[in-house]
């Protein structure tokens, strides 16, 4: 009898025993796993914040970039050699720069894919044609400048400048406004009224209508 008792305590100790050990082991699993997903979460923020580092500069260049597009179209426009429009598109010399489709890229002096023959010019083109241009020779940044409309009443004039510089890009938008202490001229020394053209002040004297084209202040059928 007393074997027998023996032997019950024995192994009800075992029991306990082994109970205490999977406790133990389990505790163990979840404080390792616990760990673990924190030195995963640390070492996934520090990451991140080493990609951020690496492309502040270039994001700072490629700020800049976009900056040095939005001066050149500036430039351009308040040059007395032309001015940037959207409308007056049509054969002959112009002073300016005709932008009339959305997304058409502006650009300055370049020589267009397929249009080496016509050399270094300037205006609007399908940006699928025109090259990016450098800020600085070898120096990796770039900006290209995006037509994007004009408001309802032709009063203002909305460029996008985007810059780049390895692979990180920067924007800015810029709304050009003509329309502050400005007269429209909208006639000739005579005082006969302009079918169509640029006033002078961001806006138009007229538009014309299909199957015409704007050839000085007047419009003529297309041929």
């Amino acid at each position: 009898m007393k074997i027998m008792n023996l032997a019950v305590k024995q192994f009800l100790s075992y029991k306990l025993s082994s109970r205490r050990s999977g406790v133990i082991m389990i505790i163990s699993f979840l404080i390792i796993t616990g760990a673990f997903i924190i030195a995963l979460s640390i070492a996934t923020l520090v990451m991140i914040a080493i990609n951020i580092s690496r492309t502040q500069g270039d994001s700072v260049r490629a700020y800049f970039a976009a900056d040095s597009g939005i001066e050149r179209a500036l430039a351009f426009d308040k040059s007395p050699e032309g001015t940037i429009d959207h409308q007056n598109c049509g054969p002959g010399e112009k002073q300016y720069l005709c932008c009339d489709e959305l997304g058409e890229c502006l650009f300055f002096d370049q020589v267009i894919q397929s249009h080496a023959e016509d050399g270094a010019v300037s205006g609007c083109f399908d940006c699928a044609y025109v090259e990016p241009e450098e800020v600085t020779q070898d120096g990796g940044q770039v900006y290209k400048i995006i037509y994007r409309g004009v408001s309802s009443d032709n009063s203002q004039l909305n460029l996008e400048s985007i810059g780049s510089s390895h692979g990180v890009k920067r924007a800015i938008r810029l709304t050009i406004i003509r329309t502050s202490g400005c007269v429209p001229q909208c006639q000739n020394e005579e005082g006969e009224p302009y079918q169509c053209g640029y006033n002078g002040c961001n806006g138009f004297c007229g538009q014309c209508g299909d199957n015409q084209h704007c050839d000085n202040h007047y419009c003529v059928d297309d041929e």
